[in-house]
């Protein structure tokens, strides 16, 4: 029984890790996109200006990236739900 339940526990530690490599190799994928679409946003408001509806879109689309990395950030920081 002993082993049973200690290769239970292995497996669970391994599924978090697992899961956190995943969540890890995600944020830094976000990360590279969030940077080539602020380079896009920066390229479109120096060719339409500011203002521009290419310009907004686009940086409401950085916006969205910006949102999903931190989200991935917060689930690397605390990988277990809290219990009360």
């Amino acid at each position: 029984m002993r082993l049973s339940s200690c290769n239970k526990r292995l497996a669970s530690k391994r599924h978090t890790l697992t899961n956190i490599s995943n969540e890890l190799m995600v944020k830094e994928m976000v990360l590279l996109q969030i940077e080539e679409k602020r380079q896009q946003m920066i390229e479109l408001a120096l060719t339409y200006g500011f203002t521009a509806k290419e310009t907004i879109e686009c940086s409401q689309e950085l916006d969205q990236l910006i949102n999903q990395y931190l989200q991935h950030t917060r689930m690397l920081e605390s990988p277990f739900p809290s219990v009360q």
